[in-house]
């Protein structure tokens, strides 16, 4: 429409000019013919109209006109292809008189086509090179923006929740590519509260799956102990008859010995069953967690030379005081212990460092003051497989004659008691390391002063 109208101005400007050119034109013509008129007469003039109309070629046509009415002036019109101006010549002896001239616009008109043409194809340009630039700043600003919120959608539905589109704009794209991370973020939150739910639910599933064993087995320990019991009292007491009897052979008293010696470590083995089928109830007083560490110490020294190794003690704190059994304390840190020294066959050292700071269940909750012991060997390790089932009653690794399995299901009996737990893993460059962790429900004086407590050197 723009183009229309500038064609439209420039025709109207051209007719102006010509229209002005022409008048002028004829009116110098007018002036001449007139002079001509006074000096030579009619004839003269004619010739000299006809003379001028001859000359032009086909750019314009003069002729004389003879009938025009007095008084009339000088018009300009537009007739078609062609404009035509007459000019009266004014002569008193001849007043109608005039000259007319008939010009062709095919110039003007040629010179407007082609201005048309001109201003045509500079829009088509314009409008070439708009769509161009729209279709650039279209890709740059929206079409870009939007691929990288779908390849961020579909990463996001793939499973990596915490993708963020790379987009920053201060406009509607730009927000949401925000709300879009933030969504993400919200997802990845959600999806690790709900796999922090379900992994409590298998812990809490197993624990209660380890205590219905742990009880089914304590109770068919306690109507062996008791089957067993009677039975083995009876033969070691015949033993020791046969044994201090007159006139027995030294080989039938020494047979007799064998016999009362094993019959004592079986009846040992049902004690311990007994133990460990009437698990006691721990009971509430302040035990002192690094004394009962510092005794146990003491107490496994001749144990771990006999194996070549050696006892460390790690107390950096002094005491820690809890409220419980402090002879419970000191079997469950005992057991694991002996466990460690065991497994060192070939030497090495064997840590006991005890401190105190927050813990959290493994189920989650609030993170609680705990007295921790952590018992660290040298040994071997411990694989996978085992470590699942290293709790269960009767499940042992060591050979037969070395050990009941029954002594890491004890100590897991006794952090239940006590509202703790344990927790066992393998330490790189040395063996295995297990966590013993007692909540300190109450504080107090120590109950008993570990010894060689306060200069222990920390393990390595």
């Amino acid at each position: 429409m723009e183009t229309l109208v500038r064609v439209a101005e420039l025709r109207s400007a051209l007719l102006d000019d010509t229209r002005e050119d022409y008048v002028q034109f004829a009116r110098s013509l007018r002036s001449v013919l007139t002079e001509v008129w006074d000096q030579r007469g009619e004839s003269a003039m004619r010739r000299v109209v006809e003379h001028a109309d001859e000359s032009t070629g086909t750019h314009f046509v003069i002729s004389l006109l003879t009938d025009v009415a007095p008084g009339t002036e000088e018009t300009v019109t537009v007739e078609g292809t062609h404009m035509i101006v007459v000019e009266p010549l004014g002569i008193p002896e001849a007043p109608g008189l005039a000259i007319r001239i008939t010009q062709p616009l095919d110039a003007l008109e040629a010179i407007v086509a082609r201005s048309a043409q001109i201003s045509a194809l500079h829009a088509a340009t314009v409008l070439l090179a708009s769509g161009l630039l729209m279709s650039i700043l279209g890709w740059l600003f929206v079409g870009r923006p939007i691929q990288r919120l779908i390849e961020t959608t579909r990463r996001i539905a793939s499973g990596e929740l915490e993708a963020e589109p790379d987009i920053h704009q201060d406009d509607e794209l730009g927000e949401l590519a925000i709300e879009l991370g933030k969504m993400g973020h919200q997802l990845a939150a959600e999806r690790k509260r709900r796999e922090a739910e379900e992994s409590a639910k298998l812990r809490a599933l197993e624990q209660l799956r380890h205590a219905d064993r742990l009880r089914s087995v304590g109770q068919l320990a306690s109507g062996l102990a008791h089957e067993l019991g009677t039975p083995l009292n009876v033969v070691s007491g015949r033993a020791r008859l046969i044994e201090t009897a007159e006139g027995v052979s030294e080989e039938l008293q020494s047979d007799a010995r064998v016999i009362r010696d094993e019959t004592a470590k079986m009846t040992g083995l049902v004690k311990q069953l007994l133990g460990f089928a009437r698990r006691r109830q721990p009971e509430r007083e302040e035990a002192d967690v690094a004394g009962a560490a510092a005794r146990v110490t003491q107490m496994l020294k001749p144990l771990a030379s006999k194996h070549g190794a050696e006892i460390e003690l790690v107390v950096p704190g002094g005491p820690c005081v809890m409220r419980g059994d402090p002879l419970l304390v000191e079997q469950a840190i005992t057991n694991v212990a002996v466990n460690g020294l065991q497994s060192m066959t070939t030497g090495g050292r064997l840590t006991i460092a005890v401190t105190q700071r927050l813990v959290a269940r493994p189920d989650g909750g609030e993170r609680v003051p705990s007295a921790v012991v952590t018992l660290t060997d040298d040994g071997p390790g411990i694989s996978e497989q085992v470590r699942s089932r290293i709790f269960d009653p009767f499940f042992t690794t060591k050979d037969v004659g070395e050990g009941t399995g029954l002594g890491l299901s004890v100590v897991y009996g006794i952090l239940e008691d006590h509202g703790g737990f344990v927790q066992v893993r393998n330490v790189p460059t040395r063996g295995a390391q297990f966590d013993l962790v007692f909540p300190l429900e109450g504080k107090g004086a120590s109950i008993a002063t570990p010894p060689n407590v306060a200069n222990t050197p920390k393990a390595e």
